[in-house]
């Protein structure tokens, strides 16, 4: 356990770049920082009294895989569709974990990574977690190849790193 004051970790909260948020497995929100509810377009209290059925995209079959991965091993990371307070969906990196607290309840701490909120850093390039293809606008993705080839003007050869080497061809060879 991590001690210090605890302002200073309310604070930290409070005033973090990502999206965050307490909350409990059953869904219910307990707190949000800033980020979140202006990432999401709510109030923390709207937050907190409609839970996360308000933020999660029921319709995403990847939330269903999620939340058991995270029942059985205490965290989930991965991609997943949320939804804002006007109705727009927006795909998201979301990294979850389940804790206990000295009182003995169950809490889980959320933070998200929204492509939408580095789309407009040049700096950062929004990829697909499955296929690695890259983002060049909401609905449409092109190979990574391609869009280095078109943004940057470069290619990119293709190899095998040594720890790959070691893991997928030595077995096989």
């Amino acid at each position: 356990m991590v001690t210090g004051d605890i302002s200073a970790y309310a604070e930290f909260f409070e005033n973090a770049p990502l999206p965050m948020f307490l909350t409990r497995p059953d869904g219910r929100i307990l707190d949000a920082n800033v980020a979140a509810c202006r990432l999401f377009g709510y109030t923390r209290d709207e937050l907190m009294a409609l839970g996360r059925q308000a933020v999660v995209d029921p319709s995403d079959p990847r939330l269903a895989v999620a939340l058991e991965h995270r029942r059985h091993t205490g965290r989930f990371r991965g991609p997943l569709t949320m939804k804002r307070k006007d109705g727009s969906r927006l795909e998201v990196e979301l990294a979850s974990d389940v804790y206990t607290e000295e009182g003995g309840l169950q809490r889980t701490s959320m933070v998200v990574l929204s492509l939408a909120a580095v789309e407009g850093d040049p700096r950062v390039v929004p990829v697909c977690s499955y296929c690695h293809r890259a983002r060049v606008a909401p609905d449409d993705w092109q190979s990574l190849e391609s869009y280095v080839a078109t943004r940057l003007g470069h290619r990119i050869s293709h190899g095998i790193c040594p720890g790959c080497y070691e893991k997928y061809i030595i077995p096989q060879l």
